[in-house]
């Protein structure tokens, strides 16, 4: 992979981000989020399936598991400079 297939790839799993609400452009004020309403959660498989569509529309020359390899590094680095929060539990059946 080049330098420019991860920053694809790093760009595309942002997108899908901001598009869940959990990130925000660096230029965007973020507003606390109002009283009452639950957490911001982005689901892994989500993400990845978002990134392997942009990928297969691309012309890049990207596999699969290429794709989740960077997702997966991306993910640990957010993970080690703490830009992760908690796991959330599922929702009770009730």
């Amino acid at each position: 992979l080049s330098y420019d297939d991860v920053r694809s790839i790093v760009s595309w799993h942002v997108d899908y981000l901001e598009s869940r609400g959990v990130a925000a452009d660096l230029g965007e004020a973020v507003e606390a989020s109002s009283p009452g309403s639950g957490p911001l959660v982005a689901e892994d498989d989500e993400g990845v399936a978002f990134v392997i569509g942009k990928v297969t529309d691309s012309d890049l020359e990207i596999t699969d598991v290429q794709g989740v390899q960077v997702l997966e590094a991306e993910m640990a680095y957010l993970d080690a400079i703490g830009a992760l929060g908690t796991p959330v539990e599922p929702p009770r059946d009730v």
